[in-house]
């Protein structure tokens, strides 16, 4: 659910390479289905009421499997994320967290 919906489909097109597959717009909202070439869909969500929106704390991050987790941590650096841990090695994974610029979550992983 994001406040600015032009603002954050624009962010995921630059930052994750993805694309507007679909826009529904409802009597009370309208979404918006990303894709990418890969079969990664994402719907935004905007409701038309103006109802103030806040961060929960239940849902977690937005998970995005991949193979070059530095190039699209650089990638959302640049279309305005925020760094909440640059990349980083693990045991048989890197890993980095960015939020969007609603402050959502992201997790950015890949695994061996």
């Amino acid at each position: 659910t994001v406040a600015d919906l032009p603002a954050m489909q624009a962010f995921y097109e630059k930052a994750f390479g993805m694309r507007q597959q679909k826009r529904l717009d409802n009597p009370g909202s309208t979404e918006v289905i990303l894709t990418t070439d890969k079969g990664l869909d994402l719907a935004l969500v905007h409701y038309k009421d103006g109802r103030k929106l806040t961060l929960g704390n239940a849902n977690g991050p937005i998970g995005f499997y991949l193979t070059g987790v530095d190039d699209a941590y650089a990638r959302a650096m640049a279309a305005g994320a925020t760094s909440r841990s640059a990349p980083r090695s693990g045991p048989g994974s890197r890993v980095a967290l960015v939020t969007d610029r609603e402050g959502h979550e992201i997790e950015l992983l890949h695994l061996d």
